[in-house]
């Protein structure tokens, strides 16, 4: 049986049958990930194998940094799904497809690698269109464009830009469905309207916030939805928003609001628009 070979040794051997030897049957982890990062294991079949199935994450960092594995499939596949982050971050170091890079910035949920997913398009792809400000959003025409960059732009403030420039309400709409950032889809809404839209926002939204912001759009016109959200809601602001739609103007529901409901904010909401009207 052969001896073990030492730490340097893995380092410099050169015969990857003998390297193949140590990643498949060693008990060391810290060995096994020696002998994938070695640049004379050459087999991208092999190591591709040990990157996506290995137990151990050290491992699979080592076969992504070996030079010979070039596969950006591989490193996609593995950006995208690996369990742990610190392999997911190797992973994204090697890719360069600007679709890839733009869904980790938008998907994954560690802040640090969506910050890495914007630099390394940055450096690979510094002119993508993902990256633009508001000077050229400003400037697009094409409908479809601005909704792209209205959910995947890299840039928030870019995002709001061609959500502005947005005609499309139906396409405003589906953005506030799926976007997970409450200012974001607030913009959208603001760009919204039509009535049956914003009802459905009103009455059907995850994010209170957004919600508010369908109830005070001046386009939602139905008095009982907004009645029903003045009364029946418990989110204190999603009531006093109904309240300030300028289309909720009865002056005895809001005589009534100003009297009972049991937050200061939304008392007093409904008792200055009392006496306003």
């Amino acid at each position: 049986m052969q001896a073990e070979l030492t730490e340097d040794e893995i380092i410099t051997e050169s015969n990857q049958n003998v390297l193949k030897d140590i990643i498949k049957n060693s008990d060391d982890f810290n060995i096994r990930a020696l002998a994938c990062r070695n640049p004379n294991l050459s087999d991208e079949a092999f190591l591709e194998k040990i990157a996506l199935n290995d137990t151990y994450e050290s491992v699979r960092i080592s076969c992504l940094k070996n030079p010979n594995l070039s596969d950006e499939k591989l490193f996609i596949d593995v950006g995208l799904n690996d369990s742990h982050h610190s392999v997911r971050l190797e992973a994204i170091s090697h890719i360069t497809d600007e679709n890839t890079l733009v869904n980790i910035f938008h998907t994954d949920s560690v802040g640090y690698l969506r910050r890495k997913a914007c630099k390394q398009l940055k450096n690979t792809k510094p002119d993508s269109i993902y990256l633009a400000g508001e000077n050229v959003i400003a400037n697009i025409e094409d409908e479809d464009l601005l909704v792209e960059l209205g959910k995947k732009s890299l840039r928030k403030k870019s995002r709001i830009c061609a959500i502005n420039h947005l005609n499309n309400e139906l396409a405003l709409y589906k953005i506030v469905l799926h976007e997970n950032d409450s200012e974001i889809a607030c913009k959208a809404v603001e760009n919204i309207k039509n009535e049956e839209l914003l009802a459905d926002i009103a009455c059907n939204e995850i994010y209170w916030q957004v919600r508010c912001e369908a109830l005070r759009n001046p386009n939602l016109k139905n008095c009982s939805i907004l009645a029903e959200m003045a009364f029946d809601e418990d989110n204190s602001e999603i009531r006093k928003s109904a309240v300030l739609n300028p289309n909720f103007c009865d002056k005895k529901l809001l005589e009534k609001i100003a009297e009972d409901d049991n937050d200061f904010n939304v008392r007093m909401a409904a008792k200055e628009k009392t006496n306003s009207n």
